[in-house]
Protein backbone atom coordinates (compact mmCIF):
# COMPACT_ATOMS: atom_id res chain seq x y z
CA UNK A 1 0.00 0.00 0.00
CA UNK A 2 0.75 3.19 -0.98
CA UNK A 3 2.06 6.01 1.34
CA UNK A 4 -0.53 8.24 0.50
CA UNK A 5 -3.24 5.54 0.43
CA UNK A 6 -2.17 4.74 4.04
CA UNK A 7 -2.50 8.56 5.16
CA UNK A 8 -5.72 8.78 4.00
CA UNK A 9 -7.06 5.47 5.38
CA UNK A 10 -5.52 7.30 8.42
CA UNK A 11 -7.29 10.38 7.95
CA UNK A 12 -10.65 8.66 7.47
CA UNK A 13 -9.62 6.66 10.67
CA UNK A 14 -9.41 10.01 12.71
CA UNK A 15 -12.11 11.20 11.31
CA UNK A 16 -14.11 8.07 11.76
CA UNK A 17 -12.78 8.17 15.40
CA UNK A 18 -13.71 11.71 16.59
CA UNK A 19 -17.20 11.09 14.85
CA UNK A 20 -17.81 8.28 16.95
CA UNK A 21 -16.16 10.03 20.15
CA UNK A 22 -18.39 12.66 19.27
CA UNK A 23 -22.13 10.71 18.84
CA UNK A 24 -20.54 9.18 21.94
CA UNK A 25 -20.10 11.77 23.73
CA UNK A 26 -23.54 13.61 22.51
CA UNK A 27 -25.71 10.97 22.77
CA UNK A 28 -24.27 8.96 25.78
CA UNK A 29 -21.81 10.87 27.95
CA UNK A 30 -23.89 13.83 28.09
CA UNK A 31 -26.90 12.62 28.92
CA UNK A 32 -25.43 10.73 32.07
CA UNK A 33 -24.09 13.05 32.93
CA UNK A 34 -27.32 15.27 33.09
CA UNK A 35 -28.92 12.68 34.97
CA UNK A 36 -25.50 12.68 37.32
CA UNK A 37 -26.25 16.07 38.09
CA UNK A 38 -29.49 15.96 38.65
CA UNK A 39 -29.41 13.17 41.27
CA UNK A 40 -26.54 15.06 42.84
CA UNK A 41 -28.59 17.94 43.35
CA UNK A 42 -31.62 15.78 44.43
CA UNK A 43 -29.26 13.98 46.74
CA UNK A 44 -28.20 17.71 48.45
CA UNK A 45 -31.72 18.72 48.83
CA UNK A 46 -33.10 15.22 50.21
CA UNK A 47 -29.68 15.85 52.94
CA UNK A 48 -30.75 19.93 53.80
CA UNK A 49 -34.21 18.28 53.81
CA UNK A 50 -32.96 15.11 56.08
CA UNK A 51 -30.97 18.02 58.39
CA UNK A 52 -33.91 20.11 58.83
CA UNK A 53 -36.51 17.47 59.77
CA UNK A 54 -33.91 15.75 62.55
CA UNK A 55 -33.15 19.79 63.66
CA UNK A 56 -37.34 19.85 63.69
CA UNK A 57 -37.91 16.38 65.41
CA UNK A 58 -35.23 17.84 68.54
CA UNK A 59 -37.00 20.75 68.88
CA UNK A 60 -39.94 18.39 69.36
CA UNK A 61 -38.37 16.62 71.48
CA UNK A 62 -37.15 19.70 73.77
CA UNK A 63 -40.27 20.73 73.84
CA UNK A 64 -41.93 17.51 75.03
CA UNK A 65 -39.40 17.19 77.49
CA UNK A 66 -40.04 21.37 78.40
CA UNK A 67 -44.11 20.15 78.60
CA UNK A 68 -43.14 17.29 80.91
CA UNK A 69 -41.16 19.15 83.33
CA UNK A 70 -43.85 22.00 83.64
CA UNK A 71 -46.75 19.58 83.33
CA UNK A 72 -46.46 19.53 87.63
CA UNK A 73 -46.36 23.27 87.68
CA UNK A 74 -49.77 23.46 85.69
CA UNK A 75 -51.40 21.23 88.14
CA UNK A 76 -50.02 22.75 91.34
CA UNK A 77 -51.59 26.28 89.02
CA UNK A 78 -54.82 24.19 88.56
CA UNK A 79 -54.92 23.06 92.12
CA UNK A 80 -54.46 27.11 93.10
CA UNK A 81 -56.98 28.52 91.09
CA UNK A 82 -58.80 25.57 89.70
CA UNK A 83 -60.67 25.79 86.38
CA UNK A 84 -64.22 26.20 87.14
CA UNK A 85 -65.48 27.21 90.53
CA UNK A 86 -65.15 23.79 92.26
CA UNK A 87 -67.11 24.84 95.40
CA UNK A 88 -66.85 21.26 96.42
CA UNK A 89 -63.40 20.93 96.35
CA UNK A 90 -62.99 24.92 98.22
CA UNK A 91 -66.01 23.40 100.98
CA UNK A 92 -64.09 20.09 101.74
CA UNK A 93 -60.71 22.55 102.04
CA UNK A 94 -62.13 24.53 104.15
CA UNK A 95 -63.80 21.95 106.35
CA UNK A 96 -60.45 19.65 106.67
CA UNK A 97 -58.46 22.48 107.49
CA UNK A 98 -60.93 23.53 110.32
CA UNK A 99 -61.40 19.57 111.55
CA UNK A 100 -57.53 19.29 111.99
CA UNK A 101 -57.14 22.63 113.69
CA UNK A 102 -60.26 22.04 116.07
CA UNK A 103 -62.67 24.87 114.86
CA UNK A 104 -65.98 23.76 114.75
CA UNK A 105 -67.74 25.31 111.66
CA UNK A 106 -71.39 26.02 111.87
CA UNK A 107 -72.51 27.14 109.13
CA UNK A 108 -71.29 28.54 105.68
CA UNK A 109 -72.99 30.73 103.13
CA UNK A 110 -71.57 31.33 99.92
CA UNK A 111 -72.17 34.21 97.79
CA UNK A 112 -72.56 34.38 93.82
CA UNK A 113 -69.50 34.03 91.92
CA UNK A 114 -67.98 37.28 90.44
CA UNK A 115 -65.99 37.99 87.65
CA UNK A 116 -62.80 40.33 88.12
CA UNK A 117 -62.33 42.75 85.24
CA UNK A 118 -59.34 42.70 83.62
CA UNK A 119 -57.88 46.36 82.60
CA UNK A 120 -54.10 45.71 82.16
CA UNK A 121 -53.16 45.16 78.56
CA UNK A 122 -50.82 42.37 79.85
CA UNK A 123 -53.55 40.65 81.39
CA UNK A 124 -55.64 40.40 77.96
CA UNK A 125 -53.71 36.38 76.89
CA UNK A 126 -55.19 35.27 80.62
CA UNK A 127 -58.26 33.57 81.38
CA UNK A 128 -60.36 36.18 83.33
CA UNK A 129 -60.58 35.26 87.04
CA UNK A 130 -63.67 34.85 89.08
CA UNK A 131 -64.22 35.09 92.85
CA UNK A 132 -66.57 33.24 95.23
CA UNK A 133 -67.56 34.09 98.83
CA UNK A 134 -67.99 32.45 101.72
CA UNK A 135 -69.33 33.60 104.98
CA UNK A 136 -68.70 30.96 108.14
CA UNK A 137 -69.59 30.94 111.10
CA UNK A 138 -67.62 28.90 113.58
CA UNK A 139 -65.95 28.13 117.00
CA UNK A 140 -63.08 27.25 118.89
CA UNK A 141 -60.13 28.27 121.29
CA UNK A 142 -58.43 31.33 120.13
CA UNK A 143 -55.47 28.86 119.19
CA UNK A 144 -56.77 26.61 117.31
CA UNK A 145 -58.47 30.17 114.72
CA UNK A 146 -54.85 31.18 114.28
CA UNK A 147 -53.67 27.60 113.34
CA UNK A 148 -56.92 27.65 110.92
CA UNK A 149 -55.93 31.41 109.64
CA UNK A 150 -52.26 29.60 109.00
CA UNK A 151 -53.33 26.75 107.75
CA UNK A 152 -55.78 29.12 105.11
CA UNK A 153 -52.54 30.54 104.25
CA UNK A 154 -50.47 27.79 103.53
CA UNK A 155 -53.59 25.64 101.67
CA UNK A 156 -52.90 24.71 97.93
CA UNK A 157 -55.97 26.77 96.85
CA UNK A 158 -56.13 30.38 97.29
CA UNK A 159 -58.30 31.80 100.27
CA UNK A 160 -58.61 35.46 100.68
CA UNK A 161 -59.46 36.25 104.33
CA UNK A 162 -61.59 39.89 103.99
CA UNK A 163 -63.17 40.17 107.31
CA UNK A 164 -63.11 38.31 110.68
CA UNK A 165 -65.29 39.25 113.68
CA UNK A 166 -64.60 37.78 117.07
CA UNK A 167 -66.99 37.34 120.03
CA UNK A 168 -66.88 35.16 123.06
CA UNK A 169 -68.43 31.87 123.11
CA UNK A 170 -71.19 30.76 124.72
CA UNK A 171 -69.63 29.30 127.70
CA UNK A 172 -66.81 31.93 128.13
CA UNK A 173 -68.42 34.14 131.09
CA UNK A 174 -70.43 34.17 133.38
CA UNK A 175 -70.20 32.17 136.67
CA UNK A 176 -71.08 28.57 135.03
CA UNK A 177 -68.05 29.12 132.81
CA UNK A 178 -65.98 25.82 131.67
CA UNK A 179 -63.54 27.52 129.73
CA UNK A 180 -62.24 30.91 129.32
CA UNK A 181 -61.18 29.72 125.79
CA UNK A 182 -63.90 29.39 123.56
CA UNK A 183 -65.02 32.13 120.80
CA UNK A 184 -67.28 32.44 118.41
CA UNK A 185 -65.94 33.54 114.52
CA UNK A 186 -67.47 34.91 111.98
CA UNK A 187 -65.35 35.11 108.55
CA UNK A 188 -65.39 35.94 105.04
CA UNK A 189 -63.17 34.13 102.79
CA UNK A 190 -62.81 34.78 98.83
CA UNK A 191 -61.28 31.91 96.82
CA UNK A 192 -60.61 32.16 93.18
CA UNK A 193 -60.82 30.11 90.04
CA UNK A 194 -60.39 30.48 86.14
CA UNK A 195 -62.89 30.98 83.90
CA UNK A 196 -63.43 28.46 81.68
Amino acid sequence: MKQTSKRLVSIIFALLFVVVSLVIFFDLIQPEYANVTDLKSKAAGERQFLASASQAATQVQQLISTYKSQSQNVQMLALAMPTGEDLAGALTQIYGIAQSTGVTVGSIGISAPTLQSQTSSTMSGLRPVGTIAFQLAAAGSYEGFKNFLSELENNIRIFDVKAIAIAPGQNATGPTATTQDSFVYTITLVAYYQVP
